[in-house]
């Protein structure tokens, strides 16, 4: 553990991202549908924890509201001298999560803004998270290919061809699986339209 009792709070927080990068983190989960990696909220709070354990550290989260709306406010804390800390945030919306009830939602906005205020305090990069890391003209024209044999009311019908398609499924098992379980019909005229172009693919 580092000597906390000479070392300012700036060089410790220093010393734990030295020690955070050092270990070379790699990203731990990945989103199946969008096909990219990030690191979960887990992975975050073990690797910052550790690195705070180390140097003799703390860190205290807590999501608030004032009347600029919700933040995540970070507090980085010498436990030698805990007034000795230092302190920033990370501004929020709740976020809107399907299926789920208020209090899971404001869950899921904590859990979220913490990861990320935690990944920025520490200096931990997710390209992921990175707009230039992505070029999303080519999944915009496999999009295109999809829409254009469906009648533009049915865009739901093609977000969910476009899914199963790239998931490698033949156009009758796409058929099958929208009428089993996206919970709206699809038409004959639609149902071979899938079927004949997924073939073709």
């Amino acid at each position: 553990m580092t000597d906390t009792q000479t070392e300012n709070i700036y060089q410790l927080l220093d010393k734990a991202r030295e020690i955070i990068r050092s270990k070379e983190p790699k990203v731990d989960g990945e989103n199946e549908f969008s096909k990219y990696k990030y690191f979960t909220p887990a992975f975050v709070e073990k690797i910052t924890s550790e690195a705070c354990k180390e140097v003799g550290c703390i860190c205290v989260c807590d999501l608030d509201a004032d009347e600029y709306g919700l933040y995540q406010e970070i507090n980085f804390i010498n436990l030698s001298k805990p007034d000795e800390r230092i302190t920033t945030l990370l501004r929020t919306k709740h976020g809107e999560i399907t299926a789920t009830n208020e209090a899971q939602q404001m869950g899921g906005t904590d859990t979220y803004s913490e990861r990320y205020l935690k990944m920025k305090l520490f200096g931990i990069k997710d390209n992921s998270s990175d707009p230039d890391s992505k070029d999303h003209k080519p999944k915009a024209e496999k999009r295109d290919e999809v829409t254009s044999w469906f009648d533009p009311k049915n865009e739901q019908h093609a977000e969910s061809v476009f899914k199963y398609r790239s998931e490698g499924m033949s156009g009758e098992d796409i058929v099958k699986k929208i009428r089993s379980t996206d919970g709206f019909g699809i038409s004959k005229k639609n149902a071979q339209a899938i079927i004949d172009n997924s073939s073709a693919q």
